[in-house]
C-alpha cells in the first residue's frame, strides 16, 4: 500500500494539494495530512509512509529539520520539498538531504505527478519495501548511473538526462558519483567514450568518422584531438598499432 504525507501549515495549501495527490496520483492508496512537524512525526512513526510533501517555513521546527529528523532516525521516507521561498539555503539543504526534488509553489498537475511518480519508480527500481542502508542505496544508484552512461554513449549525455534517469537531483548525483568513484561525471563520460573508440578501431572496420559519432563525439577532429591527448597517438595509429 503506496502512502503518502503532505506537511503544511497553511489549511488552504493542504487541502489544494492533497486535492492534487488524489486527482494525479491514482497510485497512492492513503495520503496523512500533518500541520506541523510533531504531526508529521507521529504519523510516519506509526505508518510505512513512501513520500513526504514537505513545506519548508513552518511553526517550531522546519520542513529542514524533519528531513534531517527521518535521516537521523532511519526513517525511510523520501522526501519532496514543495515551498513557496526560492532560497538558495534552502536548495543546498535538500540537497544534502538526499531529497527527491524541490517544488516551487504553486505547482502544476503535471509537476506534481512527474514527481511522485518518478520517486515511486526510483524506490520500486531499488526494492525499498524495506529500510536500506544510505551507502547500499548510494552504491545502487551510482551502478545505475554508469549503466544509463554506458546504454547512451553514443548520445549527448547531460546530467539533467543523467538525474531524471535515476529519479535523483542533478547535483545531489554529482556529489555522490564523484565522492564514490573519485571521478567527476564528465571525466567519466569521456573516459568511457574512448574506451568505446578503442575497442570500435580494435574490432570493427568503421571509419574514424564513424567511430567518432558511435562513441559520443559529433565532431571528427575533435575526437581525434581528444584520443591522441589520452592515448598518446592518433586514432589511425592506434588502430595500425591493434
Amino acid at each position: 500500500m503506496i502512502q503518502i504525507l503532505i506537511l503544511d501549515d497553511d489549511v488552504i495549501e493542504l487541502k489544494g494539494l492533497k486535492m492534487l495527490v488524489e486527482q494525479e496520483c491514482i497510485e497512492v492508496d492513503q495520503i496523512h495530512c500533518a500541520a506541523n512537524v510533531e504531526e508529521a512525526k507521529n504519523i510516519v512513526k506509526n505508518n510505512s509512509v513512501d513520500i513526504a510533501l514537505c513545506d519548508i517555513e513552518l511553526p517550531k521546527e522546519s520542513g529542514i529539520d524533519f528531513a534531517k529528523w527521518m535521516v537521523e532516525n532511519k526513517i525511510d521516507t523520501d522526501v519532496i520539498f514543495v515551498t513557496g521561498h526560492a532560497k538558495f539555503i534552502y536548495a543546498v539543504q535538500a540537497v544534502q538531504l538526499h531529497a527527491r526534488s524541490y517544488l516551487l509553489k504553486p505547482i502544476s498537475n503535471t509537476e506534481l505527478r512527474d514527481n511522485v511518480t518518478s520517486c515511486l519508480e526510483y524506490r520500486e527500481k531499488l526494492g525499498r519495501s524495506s529500510k536500506r542502508d544510505a551507502k547500499t542505496e548510494e552504491a545502487d544508484t551510482i551502478q545505475m548511473v554508469k549503466q544509463y552512461i554506458q546504454e547512451h554513449l553514443s548520445e549527448d549525455i547531460s546530467r539533467n538526462d543523467i538525474a531524471k534517469a535515476v529519479f535523483l537531483h542533478p547535483d545531489y548525483i554529482s556529489s555522490i558519483f564523484h565522492k564514490e568513484t573519485g571521478s567527476t561525471l564528465t571525466d567519466y563520460i569521456m573516459t568511457e567514450r574512448i574506451e568505446c573508440a578503442k575497442e570500435r578501431l580494435r574490432c570493427t572496420r568503421e571509419s574514424i568518422s564513424e567511430v567518432a559519432l558511435n562513441s559520443g563525439f559529433s565532431n571528427t577532429s575533435y575526437f581525434s584531438k581528444i584520443f591522441k591527448r589520452a592515448e598518446g597517438i592518433t586514432p589511425k595509429q592506434y588502430r595500425e598499432r591493434n
